[in-house]
């Protein structure tokens, strides 16, 4: 897709970006906003100890830490349809992470706070996925800048060549 002189292209999590940055009206993401801060590459959402009907939006493919209002605490957490039940400390820098890798609507339990993590694709005017015969079709007729933004294990498990 090309649109401004500004071409992206997520293949996996390889990313490509070519020309100039478009307007910032071009590159805000359509839909619901996401929840939380980036911080540290991760997406951190805030809980209280306590909420009912907290209702959560992250992007397919983020990396979620659950902030606790009391550092000093411990406190599980339950996501039942991701097959997640963890104990997560009060502190943020020693909390495990998740990716967040479908889709969809997810009831969680963090303490005594409870309410549900929507999973969204991230839409916006300059990026689309596709598919591998399309990144190397295009790889093939311009010279992009490719950022390979994946883990070990991920690049591990397939990559292109060069």
């Amino acid at each position: 897709m090309k649109k401004n002189g500004f071409v992206t292209l997520i293949l996996s999590a390889v990313v490509v970006s070519l020309g100039i940055f478009p307007a910032i009206a071009d590159v805000l993401p359509k839909g619901p906003p996401a929840s939380g801060d980036i911080v540290g590459g991760f997406r951190v959402l805030n809980v209280t100890e306590g909420s009912r009907e907290v209702n959560l939006t992250v992007y397919r493919g983020d990396y979620i830490k659950f902030s606790l209002a009391d550092p000093t605490t411990e406190t599980v957490l339950s996501i039942p349809d991701l097959s997640i039940r963890q104990m997560l400390p009060g502190n943020l820098d020693k909390a495990p992470y998740f990716k967040m890798e479908k889709p969809g609507l997810f009831p969680f339990v963090l303490g005594t706070a409870q309410g549900s993590i929507a999973v969204v694709d991230y839409q916006q005017a300059n990026y689309r996925e596709v598919s591998s015969k399309e990144a190397a079709e295009l790889i093939r007729n311009i010279t992009p800048l490719v950022l390979d933004v994946r883990t070990p294990g991920e690049y591990s498990r397939g990559h292109l060549q060069d």
